[in-house]
């Protein structure tokens, strides 16, 4: 990403972050696969980067909607996600990541 505060997803160089917090690596060398994930504290959501394509995205959460919903991808909330940690996805594809969301006071999967 850039230097600066944002919340850009795109290609590396364009991508920026606000408060990056958290970090896990999902490696998977069958499908020649390697995501970083990354919590955003103050955008209060779960970003991506592929190291394969070399872009950033948003994957779960909203920059201007933070609160405790469950849902898929960006309809779920979080306040101020902190640590997570990505489990083995038994082949298929799908890890699972587990969320430490500080200011709901849970541990979101």
């Amino acid at each position: 990403g850039r230097a600066g505060l944002g919340r850009i997803d795109g290609e590396g160089a364009v991508a920026q972050f606000a408060d990056p917090f958290g970090l896990a690596v999902y490696t998977d060398a069958r499908y020649n696969v390697t995501w970083v994930f990354v919590t955003e504290f103050t955008n209060h959501r779960i970003r991506m980067y592929d190291a394969g394509n070399d872009t950033v995205s948003t994957i779960i959460g909203d920059h201007a909607n933070f609160g405790n919903e469950d849902g898929e991808g960006t309809n779920a909330n979080f306040q101020s996600p902190d640590q997570l940690m990505v489990i083995s996805d038994n082949g298929d594809l799908s890890p699972q990541l587990y969320v430490a969301d500080t200011k709901n006071k849970l541990v979101r999967l």
